[in-house]
């Protein structure tokens, strides 16, 4: 009888420090008028040093996961009324998604494993060394870009098509002229 409650109180104690461990809470970092940013932290994360604590987007009721960048977290669509910000999911996997602040409709796209999103709300003046921005926008295609210390790199996201069309990049030299211009379709060089 007292090995059975033994046991019973050791699988209790087990089952609340694993509970405590991972059970997270979430904690807003960041409110505007377009959306909240929330991240669930739990204990059993200070262990995991190199690790942030994954941020959830919520706009037009609407919880994104994965969410990359710092406040605010996404980036102005000039003359489109829209958002964009960047959702990474398992192995660095990307999707770049627009909402219109004015309906709330969304349109994701696929990023494949992109690094474009980090610097989203970097204390820089677009254009400047590590910054994301909208570069262009074109009837229905948006240039989102990252400006890094001797090059550039743009993503063209097709709106109608709902597809990231191309990646360009763009080397520099000491002077700011390029001297490489490298493009990727689907993944793979073209030029």
């Amino acid at each position: 009888m007292k090995s059975t409650a033994a046991i019973v109180v050791g699988l209790v104690v087990c089952v609340s420090v694993v509970m405590f461990l991972f059970w997270g809470r979430r904690r807003e970092i960041y409110r505007d008028n377009l959306v909240v940013v929330e991240e669930i932290s739990r204990p059993i994360d200070l262990l995991r040093i190199h690790a942030s604590p994954v941020k959830y987007l919520t706009t037009y009721g609407c919880t994104y996961v994965g969410v990359r960048g710092t406040a605010p977290f996404y980036l102005k669509v000039p003359g489109v009324n829209a958002i964009l910000f960047v959702t990474e999911e398992d192995r660095y996997r990307i999707h770049f998604n627009i909402v219109n602040i004015e309906t709330g409709a969304a349109t994701r796209i696929d990023g494949r494993t992109e690094g474009f999103g980090w610097d989203i709300g970097a204390p820089r003046s677009g254009g400047e060394p590590y910054t994301d921005v909208v570069d262009e926008v074109r009837t229905n295609e948006v240039i989102a870009a990252t400006y890094l210390e001797r090059s550039r790199i743009r993503y063209f996201l097709n709106m109608s098509s709902q597809k990231l069309d191309r990646v360009e990049m763009d080397y520099y030299d000491d002077k700011h002229q390029i001297t490489n211009h490298v493009v990727y379709v689907d993944g793979k060089r073209a030029k």
